[in-house]
């Protein structure tokens, strides 16, 4: 949160400063239509990595996983403080990512083979606030404060066929995943033609991030109940490159914009916590071996979205 602190201190400086010029407002909204390949997919297509734990030989038999491209949307803002700095916010929302995966395999020991289906609805956001400086009429630099995060809902079902018959698990879950952070960067712009013109931004991030899973699942027919809780740190690193063509309609003072955004970001593990409890009892080895099990799946995970992005803007001046 210090970051946060020493933008918001240095936004205010800036803006006071700003009041004894006339201060050029602008307001219009983004839309992003974008790809998502999140840093848990891997993890979806290991659920039973424990089973090698204990011995076991686990052959995979068929994995596969999909998340569908979905639209994201929400409100931009930019206020240009002097003739070469502006402050600029964009928060972004979608509600419409569904992932599923299906995942079997088969275990050597004792001939029981594994399918287990998980389905997942996402509600994934993203906001970046900037305080931009004009170098030039073609280059500019920024820096500022990002944040993004995740939250999902999903169902697991678990079919174990053995020769002695078939035993049916059952599960859902919820995981919140937040990432706080801050970002520099550069951009280029380059005039087309009248009123025409092009911008890319090339920027650096570095954010903390925490994610806190909880879980149930029962057997069904029979007593047998099961409750996982779970939260991870991470220190996230990543870069994005947007390119923008714009065109600006000075009768209406209305630009409008078309762009593209690829964002990579990597996970490094920094803390694990698990608590499993098992029909009412906890079980301290089974916790440390899914915390190692967690750092190893998580750590180094990369996480990736891209898209085409959208957006119009009024400007007027205060």
């Amino acid at each position: 949160m210090r970051y946060f602190k020493v933008f918001l201190l240095a936004l205010t400086l800036l803006f006071c400063a700003g009041r004894l010029h006339a201060v050029k407002f602008s307001i219009g909204a983004t839309c992003w239509y974008a790809w998502w390949s999140p840093m848990f997919k891997d993890r979806m297509l290991n659920i039973q990595r424990y089973i090698d734990k204990t011995g076991q030989e686990v052959v995979d038999t068929d994995n596969s996983t999909e998340i569908n491209p979905s639209i994201l949307g929400g409100p931009v803002i930019s206020i240009g403080i002097t003739d070469n700095l502006s402050f600029g916010s964009t928060f972004v929302y979608g509600p419409f990512y569904h992932a599923r995966s299906e995942y079997k395999n088969f275990v050597v020991n004792d001939g029981a083979t594994n399918t287990i289906n998980d389905s997942m609805d996402i509600k994934k956001y993203d906001a970046d606030s900037v305080i931009n400086y004009r170098v030039t009429d073609f280059l500019h630099v920024f820096f500022g404060f990002k944040y993004q995060g995740y939250h999902y809902k999903g169902k697991r079902s678990q079919v174990v066929h053995t020769q002695w018959g078939d035993t049916t698990y059952s599960g859902e879950y919820s995981v919140k995943s937040n990432a706080f952070g801050t970002g520099a960067g550069i951009g280029f712009k380059v005039h087309i033609i009248e009123n025409l013109f092009s911008i890319i931004n090339l920027s650096g991030v570095y954010m903390r991030s925490e994610i806190t899973a909880r879980g149930t699942q029962v057997v069904d027919g029979t007593p047998y109940w099961f409750r996982d809780n779970d939260s991870l740190e991470f220190n996230v690193y990543g870069f994005n490159i947007n390119p923008q063509l714009f065109y600006h309609l000075p009768s209406w003072d209305l630009t409008l914009a078309i762009g593209a955004r690829y964002q990579y970001l990597k996970y490094y593990v920094v803390d694990t916590n698990v608590e499993l409890e098992y029909n009412g009892s906890f079980h301290p080895d089974t916790e440390s071996n899914s915390e190692k099990m967690m750092r190893d799946d998580y750590d180094g995970t990369t996480d990736q979205f891209w898209g085409i992005t959208f957006a119009a803007i009024y400007s007027f001046d205060i």
